[in-house]
Formats: structure tokens, C-alpha cells, sequence
């Protein structure tokens, strides 16, 4: 039977077994990996939903298959991806997603209980900032949908952290359904489909490939239900409106972005025009003013108090931080801040005076957010979703593979089971194994763009 299948394939016309041979080049392969992964993604959710934890161990297996299956598929398609195939792409990754939000957060993850008590505590009082999660354990007049939530939430003594946009974010989601995290999920998951139809404008599709099945973005938005999916659209969206010569929405969306997480407002003397700097500048203080005057006319402290306490005495997963700590002890905090802002301002200084001489078009928001990154107290795997557009953007091997290998930080005392470790302490080896391949990355980069400098100098000669 076989044989005669072969037979029949050798004696179709030239054209249709180009046609059978395009097919599977531009679809066949991008299906098959595309049902893989969501195989895989499909295991972790019925492994969430099960009554032991899932092992961290069969977690690093499935994000290390589901990577190996987006480089796979971005490999085979090297010379490019037919239009066709744009469908393919799409329907695969909102299958992911669909399974992601189908799925419990696993390896310890608790945050999105504060967003379910935030959505809460802004549709009662107006004004989520105000009391802390402590004071009403024993309250019992608060919803059961939401009793149900109060002795799970981290740091129940500090009020929330989050900007006044997430909080929003949180409070439509509790108008759905209150303390629902199928509807905090689904939120997110439109700002992510907001962030991917902008990316779409502005990658290649093979390049839009990698933005719409990257796990990290799959993994933290529709499955740990992290929020920060919505600082990073709007951020997208002010680079994208800057780009397309509206400076006004820029900086009216970038204000926004910054009200969900101040991470955003890095990217303002990056885009903004010279010749109105300055009342672009006032347009996004006038949007910062008005977002937060409502809660800081309730005498709020609109997230100043936990972000002091994350400022001044969090540390998780720390690379350049650590280093200066090793150095100057209790004054690392200080030293890290003067090494970002003097590596901010380089980037910036030098990125003026190269587009003055139209020497470059894109600013190095690549570099800006991996400096912040370096010299932070805390990398949480999420927080890289503020690198991921301007990565795919300007690919390099080092930001490219930082993406897949800071999923490894989840290797803490507490997912591992490990009581030598506390509970948020990673392993020596795992952090140097995180730290050196980003390294290693960053070496084989300046190795290949060296010789690629020499080879076009032998040309001109």
C-alpha cells in the first residue's frame, strides 16, 4: 500500500507535487508543532487541575518542549512564511491560550488573588488602596466569593502595589464575576490579543510567529494570570502611535502604560519629538495628575507604601544587584540605581546624537529594559514581558535567549520542595546556569557581529 502511494506521488504532474511539497513546507509542519505544543499545553492544564502541584521538574520539560517547538518551526521556515500561513499561526496560538485560561496557576503562584480582592475592595470603597488584606480575615460580612480568597493573599499586611490602570483592570473583572479568575484571565488575554495585532503591524510573520507563540507570554498571561500583558500593550501602543507620527496619542497612551506599571515611562525621551518635547512632556504629567487624583483626593497612598517596601527590601533573582551587593553592601541599592541611570543616559545621549546624524531609526529600548533588568533587586519571569516587543523588534541572541531561560528562576526552595532553601531562594547552580547561558549569548553576539564587520571590510577591499 505504501509503495503504491509512492507510485501514485511520482507519477502527479511536476506542478501539483510542488503544490504537495509547498503545502507541507508552509502548513503541514506549522500544524504539527502547533498541535504539539498544545499537547503539551493541554498536559499542564490537566496537571493544574489535579489535587497534587505540578512538579517543577515536568514544568521545565514542557517549557523547554514548547520552546523547542517554536525555534523548530522558526528554523523550517527560514526562507519565510507564506500569507497563508497567517491563519495557522493565529488559530494555534489562541488554542493556547484558550487551554491557558482553562488552567489553575501552579508552582505556588498567589498573585492573582490580590487582583480578585483589589477588583473587590475598588467596587465597595472606590478605592482599592485603602486597608489591607489583614484586617478582614475575620470579617464576616464579606461576599462568600470573596471569604473565600481573603487568607490566600501574599502579604497580607501591605496594601496592593498596583497602578490605578490594573486596577481598573481588576475591577471590570469583578463587575463580570466577582473573584473570578477566568475573567481576570480573560481580560488579560485582550490586552494580549491588543499587543499582538499591534506587533503584527510591525514584525515580518515569521517574526509574529515568535511574538504569538512565545512561552513566556503564553505561560504568564493565560496561565500564572499575571497582569503586566497590560502596561506592555499600552506601552506597544504608544511606540506605535509615535512611530506612525501621532505624538499627542502617544503620549496620552504612554501616560496610561505608565499608570499600570512606572516601567513604561522609560520609553518617553526615546520617542518623543524634539521641536514639542516639552508639551508632550506636560501632556503625559496632566495624564499621570489625572489617573491618580481621584485616589490621592481620598488621602490614598495610591501603591507608594508597597512599592517602598519592594524598593527598599525585596530581592529575588538578582544578577547586577547581587554583584553590587557582594561590593558595597548596604549602600546597593544606591550603587544600582547610579549604574542604571548612568547606563540609561549613555543609551539615551547616544541614541540623540546618532539620529541627528541619521545614523539610526530605532531606539535601544532593547538595551534600556535589559539595563533595568541587570541592576534590579527583583527579575521575575514577567517582568520580561517588557523586553519581549522591542527584542522581536531588533532580535540578538542574548535577549532572545534571556525570553526562554528566565523561566527557570521558578526553581525556588519552595517549588523545588527543598527545606535546606527558603522559600524564595534559588539554587547557586541554577542561577549561575540562567545567568552563564544568557552570557554565553551575549559572547557568541559579539563574536558573530565582529566577524561579520571584518567580512564587510575584506568586501570593500
Amino acid at each position: 500500500m505504501i509503495e503504491e502511494v509512492s507510485n501514485a506521488e511520482e507519477n502527479r504532474p511536476p506542478n501539483m507535487r510542488a503544490g504537495h511539497s509547498l503545502f507541507l513546507r508552509s502548513h503541514g509542519y506549522l500544524h504539527a508543532l502547533g498541535f504539539l505544543s498544545t499537547l503539551i499545553y493541554g498536559y499542564l492544564c490537566v496537571q493544574s487541575r489535579g489535587v497534587e502541584p505540578v512538579p517543577i521538574f515536568h514544568f521545565f520539560a514542557c517549557m523547554g518542549a514548547v520552546w523547542g517547538a517554536l525555534v523548530g518551526a522558526f528554523f523550517l521556515y527560514g526562507k519565510g512564511l507564506p500569507k497563508g500561513a497567517l491563519i495557522g499561526i493565529l488559530i494555534w496560538a489562541a488554542l493556547f491560550r484558550i487551554v491557558g485560561i482553562a488552567a489553575n496557576p501552579i508552582l505556588a503562584e498567589d498573585d492573582y488573588f490580590r487582583f480578585m480582592w483589589d477588583g473587590y475592595r475598588f467596587a465597595v470603597t472606590g478605592d482599592p488602596y485603602q486597608g489591607v488584606p489583614a484586617d478582614f480575615l475575620e470579617d464576616e460580612t464579606l461576599p462568600a466569593s470573596v471569604a473565600s480568597i481573603v487568607y490566600d493573599i501574599n502579604y497580607p499586611e501591605l496594601p496592593t502595589i498596583y497602578g490605578p490602570i490594573m486596577e481598573l483592570v481588576f475591577l471590570a473583572s469583578y463587575k463580570l464575576a466577582p473573584a473570578s479568575l477566568i475573567a481576570l484571565k480573560c481580560l488579560f488575554v485582550l490586552f494580549e490579543g491588543l499587543l499582538l495585532f499591534l506587533l503584527s503591524r510591525l514584525l515580518s510573520l515569521r517574526w509574529f510567529l515568535v511574538a504569538s507563540w512565545c512561552p513566556l507570554l503564553v505561560f504568564e498571561t493565560s496561565f500564572q494570570a499575571h497582569p503586566d500583558v497590560v502596561g506592555v500593550s499600552l506601552m506597544v501602543v504608544a511606540y506605535w502611535a509615535a512611530r506612525r507620527q501621532y505624538p499627542w496619542i502617544s503620549m496620552l497612551v504612554l501616560g496610561l502604560a505608565t499608570c499600570a506599571k512606572p516601567f513604561a515611562v522609560l520609553l518617553w525621551p526615546f520617542i518623543v519629538q524634539e521641536r514639542r518635547w516639552f508639551a508632550q512632556g506636560v501632556l503625559l504629567a496632566l495624564v499621570l495628575g489625572f489617573v491618580y487624583l481621584p485616589f490621592l483626593l481620598q488621602n490614598s497612598d495610591a501603591g507608594s507604601t508597597s512599592l517602598g517596601a519592594m524598593a527598599t527590601e525585596w530581592e529575588f533573582n538578582s544578577i547586577g544587584y547581587a554583584l553590587l551587593q557582594y561590593l558595597f553592601g548596604d549602600y546597593a541599592r544606591l550603587a544600582s540605581l547610579t549604574c542604571f541611570a548612568g547606563v540609561y543616559l549613555w543609551l539615551l545621549i547616544r541614541f540623540w546624537h546618532q539620529k541627528k546624524r541619521e545614523e539610526v531609526k530605532e531606539p535601544p529600548l532593547d538595551f534600556v529594559y535589559a539595563a533595568l533588568f541587570f541592576f534590579s533587586p527583583v527579575i521575575n519571569p514577567w517582568y520580561l514581558m517588557w523586553l519581549l516587543p522591542f527584542v522581536l523588534l531588533k532580535p540578538r541572541s542574548w535577549s532572545l535567549v534571556a525570553l526562554g531561560v528566565v523561566s527557570l528562576s521558578y526553581a525556588t526552595g519552595l517549588n523545588l520542595g527543598d527545606s535546606s532553601l527558603e522559600e524564595f531562594e534559588i539554587p547557586l547552580l541554577v542561577q549561575g546556569l540562567e545567568f552563564g547561558l544568557i552570557a554565553a549569548a551575549v559572547i557568541y553576539g559579539v563574536y558573530e557581529g565582529s566577524r561579520k564587520r571584518k567580512g564587510e571590510i575584506n568586501r570593500r577591499r
